[in-house]
């Protein structure tokens, strides 16, 4: 799953207690990371193996367009009683090819071309 998050203090607090929770690593089967809001900020690209599969931290990733551009494309999900924010598949497959990272790359090739209809 690739999160790109709201930069602002309180949320990367938010989503350094969840990646905890979820006992993120910085290896596959490694010791649970301490991330602090500052070094998800910082780090620019995180990839991290979690107890739920891998997840990618992208806070500033060439290409790849700020969390706030997304905003007024995203689709509103209820999870878990939280209010969660989807991209729509082509702001998701234009930001998979401007960012030209190798996993992106892989995504666009294997997923299916959409369908007249």
């Amino acid at each position: 799953m690739d999160v790109v998050p709201e930069s602002s203090q309180q949320n990367l607090v938010r989503l350094a207690e969840a990646l905890a929770r979820l006992g993120a690593a910085l290896e596959p089967g490694g010791a649970t990371t301490t991330l602090s809001p500052a070094e998800l900020a910082r780090r620019g690209e995180l990839k991290l193996d979690t107890d739920r599969g891998v997840v990618h931290v992208l806070t500033a990733v060439e290409g790849v367009s700020c969390y706030l551009e997304r905003v007024p494309n995203a689709l509103t999900v209820e999870v878990g009683g939280r209010q969660v924010m989807f991209w729509p598949r082509e702001d998701l497959i234009e930001m998979k090819r401007r960012s030209n990272r190798l996993i992106d790359r892989a995504d666009l090739g294997a997923w299916p071309r959409p369908t007249a209809g």
